[in-house]
């Protein structure tokens, strides 16, 4: 008789939203079993939602761009299906989404790759932030194409990112409703979310690729409630649609460390290139004796390339600190300049496998050398050492996309408070080195940095540009100094002959540099204090995709509809400032940097 009721009452009160056919797999399930079904499914919306975050940050730069896109669009999805809850339904549209959504950005197309790369500059609109270094050169009509173009992809992922959640809310409503206590259900669901956060965690911790991660996800969508076997059959389907769209097109070495994707490319005679999440990274090049002698015109010109040249200028390199180490090619240079003792601080302990592994000159396994598995902005503010050479590696300056969405660590490395703490490690005589690629039209940025470290020295940095010289990357050099010994020698030839033979891309004089960054404003990307226009673009695709998802079930006029919408708002806004702060999945002191297995 009470099922009876139960289910007259569930039909009645469905009319509203779709009349459909209850089945025995609708019932109100037992308390045990209702909570057991909750944690399941909330492990998997939670779960789902930061592979998503990751996955899509990875492979559609404007996701990396905006890491709280995807997040903010999760909560969409997942909202509606928990408004929805009544209908649940089957689980198998989820799994439908992201098979699409996996299968869609995979598609063996290279124009379309290249548009998914080149997609966040199409939608700056201007280039008032730098954005992954490109300068799209097309005309106006192409531009409104490409604009429109960048609107419907971006639109399609994000509904279908929302597609796959709304099952989910939906489940996870019905669940807690059904379940015999709110307050012990609303701890189930927060155990589940933190099974799903910790269930990412440790697939990271084991370099575990995104096939594991979708294989995870799908077994935990699926077995969140009872399946049929058409249905388990579907789903297996679907995951091997998502297995076959991730394999690696290109049949290289692919390796997934807890912070980022890396292909290696071998370019023979023991050069490889790295790129870290499909984009162009940094290289290991090869400047053992052997390679020297069957190539001299590079023997004649490494001296001057921007990994050797800054080394000329320092009084003394027998300390030298190099943050954000890479796979060595600043320590071997180091090496090379007669350093006896190097801190090698690189903050992905992959990264600094792949040196061990692949570098030709081994400066890792140099007794010299001593690796330090830690971020910059940390290192720098515990180290009590005096150094000769403080350098700042090519740290980030790959993407050049901006952390004003997500603020990243690197952010810190490049404040005021950074470079005051190196200087506190400069020995009397000592020299701080940084590099960055300064690039057009964002030549704004070495304006910035310039100024930045005139305020933090008594005075104006040794500044100077030069190209790439054989596998090692070109760069703008600043040297900055607390001894005006450095001026001295710069002044004096031969030095002072290669600075001006060597300008940067940028005046030294303009009077219209940007602010610094500091650690309360650390968004060295964004050239002013303002909101990039990207924002804006982005926001009203959003905006519109709610309107359309959500407007059909909100209705002001019901009571308290205002009260729950601005306490949604302030939720989320609290929420996604929180989550923005977060670092990424670190790896423990002391992390073993011995590779895993590469994708292939």
């Amino acid at each position: 008789m009470d099922n009876t009721l139960t289910l007259a009452h569930e039909k009645a009160s469905e009319k509203s939203f779709s009349p459909t056919k209850v089945t025995s797999g609708d019932r109100k399930p037992s308390p045990t079993g209702s909570l057991w079904r909750l944690l399941l499914i909330s492990s998997a919306a939670l779960y789902l939602e930061i592979v998503l975050i990751r996955w899509l940050g990875t492979e559609v730069k404007i996701f990396a761009f905006f890491q709280n896109l995807t997040l903010l669009v999760c909560f969409l999805g997942f909202g509606i299906g928990c408004y929805t809850s009544k209908r649940r339904g089957s689980l198998l549209p989820s799994l439908a989404a992201i098979t699409a959504i996996v299968a869609g950005v995979n598609l063996p197309f290279k124009s379309l790759h290249n548009f998914l790369w080149i997609m966040s500059s199409v939608l700056s609109l201007t280039p008032d932030a730098a954005l992954w270094g490109n300068n799209l050169a097309v005309s106006t009509s192409e531009y409104y194409e490409f604009f429109a173009l960048a609107v419907v992809i971006v639109a399609a992922l994000l509904l279908l990112i929302a597609t796959a959640m709304i099952p989910l809310g939906r489940w996870v409503g019905y669940y807690l409703e059904s379940a015999p206590g709110t307050v012990k259900a609303y701890s189930v669901n927060l155990v589940g979310s933190v099974i799903g956060i910790w269930l990412l965690a440790i697939l990271a911790f084991l370099w575990l690729s995104p096939p594991w991660w979708f294989a995870a996800a799908f077994a935990l969508i699926l077995f969140s409630r009872p399946v049929s076997l058409p249905t388990t059959v579907v789903a297996c389907g679907l995951f091997v649609v998502v297995f076959l769209a991730l394999r690696p097109a290109d049949r290289g070495m692919v390796y997934w460390s807890p912070y980022q994707k890396l292909s290696i490319t071998d370019y023979g005679d023991r050069q490889y290139q790295i790129d870290v999440n499909n984009e162009g990274y940094m290289s290991i090049a090869n400047l053992t004796p052997e390679f020297l002698a069957k190539h001299p015109e590079l023997s004649k010109s490494y001296q001057d390339s921007s990994y050797d040249s800054p080394f000329r200028f320092a009084a003394s390199t027998r300390r030298v600190l190099i943050v954000g180490a890479g796979a060595g090619n600043d320590v071997a240079a180091a090496l090379r300049h007669g350093a006896e003792h190097v801190d090698a601080v690189e903050i992905d302990p992959l990264i600094a496998g792949l040196g061990r592994k692949l570098h030709p000159e081994q400066p890792y396994s140099s007794p010299k050398v001593r690796f330090v598995n830690n971020d910059a902005r940390n290192f720098l503010r515990k180290s009590h050492d005096r150094y000769d050479v403080v350098l700042f590696g090519l740290l980030d300056s790959h993407t050049q996309f901006s952390g004003y969405s997500n603020v990243r660590v690197d952010n810190y490395v490049y404040t005021m408070e950074s470079f005051q703490a190196a200087r506190r490690l400069l020995a009397d005589d000592g020299v701080l080195i940084m590099k960055f690629e300064v690039r057009e039209p964002w030549t704004w940025m070495g304006q910035r940095f310039y100024s930045t470290l005139d305020g933090v020295f008594a005075h104006p940095p040794v500044t100077y540009y030069v190209d790439q010289v054989g596998a090692l990357f070109s760069a703008t050099v600043f040297i900055e100094s607390n001894n005006p010994s450095l001026w001295q020698r710069a002044a004096a030839s031969p030095l002072s002959d290669f600075v001006q033979a060597h300008p940067p891309a940028f005046s030294l004089s303009a009077r219209d540099e940007p602010p610094p960054t500091t650690d309360d404003w650390p968004y060295v990307y964004v050239r002013s204090h303002a909101v990039p226009r990207t924002y804006f673009s982005v926001a009203i695709i959003v905006l519109l995709l709610a309107v359309y998802m959500a407007g059909p079930f909100f209705k002001l006029n019901e009571t308290g509809a205002g009260n729950f919408f601005l306490l949604g708002a302030g939720f989320l806004l609290m929420e996604m400032q929180m989550v923005s702060r977060l670092r990424s999945i670190s790896a423990p002191p002391g992390w073993s940097t011995a590779l895993p297995s590469a994708e292939s």
